[in-house]
């Protein structure tokens, strides 16, 4: 019999759905403002909150921050999941996990390496422009992956996490002043504008 003067008790982080879930749910539309506007670093918090559903979905030891800071050394891993995790529901929708990841490895790595000999000065402007040209390509790569995601959990449009939160729009807005830095050395960087005379 309920108690008449016990307070309701609700889960007030997530929605039950998005509760029952072993991996991050989240619309397209959002995941390419976020990922694109933040000029990629979208990623590390993707990649974190789909090791915290994960691991509070199995009840696992493992640390979520780490592995979305590091993603390049647990993506494989993360990746193989999702594979049996679309298996398991039928759906051949992932049987290439590892070559994405590595795939996904690589192009981090490369833009990572593009980004650091810009930043020195070094086959300047086509390593920044390198480092930059990148980034819309791991976001299509991740989009893909996040589609299985959002089809295996049930979700295939991401309806459950499809709404811009406040602290979303607050990371767009940074994001945008860090891409008119990014486009503005650039143009000056291939002498469209001199900022010097």
């Amino acid at each position: 019999m309920n108690d008449l003067y016990e307070s309701p008790s609700s889960n007030l982080m997530m929605s039950p759905d998005l509760a029952d879930t072993d991996f991050y749910v989240v619309s397209e539309r959002k995941f390419l403002v976020l990922f694109l506007s933040t000029v990629g670093m979208y990623s590390a918090y993707w990649f974190y909150r789909n090791w915290k559903t994960y691991k509070t979905a199995n009840d696992l030891a493992i640390w979520p921050i780490p592995r979305g800071i590091f993603s390049i050394f647990f993506v494989h891993s993360l990746f193989e999941r999702i594979r049996e995790k679309a298996t398991s529901k039928q759906l051949d929708l992932f049987s290439n996990a590892s070559n994405v990841a590595t795939l996904y490895v690589v192009l981090t790595i490369v833009s990572s390496i593009m980004d650091r000999l810009s930043s020195r000065d070094y086959f300047e402007p086509y390593a920044g422009f390198v480092s930059v040209a990148l980034v819309p390509v791991i976001c299509l790569m991740l989009l893909k992956v996040q589609r299985v995601i959002n089809k295996c959990e049930g979700d295939g449009d991401g309806a459950l996490n499809a709404n811009l939160t406040g602290l979303n729009y607050l990371w767009v807005f940074l994001g945008i002043l860090v891409w008119c830095l990014v486009v503005l050395g650039l143009v000056v960087s291939f002498g469209i504008i001199d900022i010097e005379g």
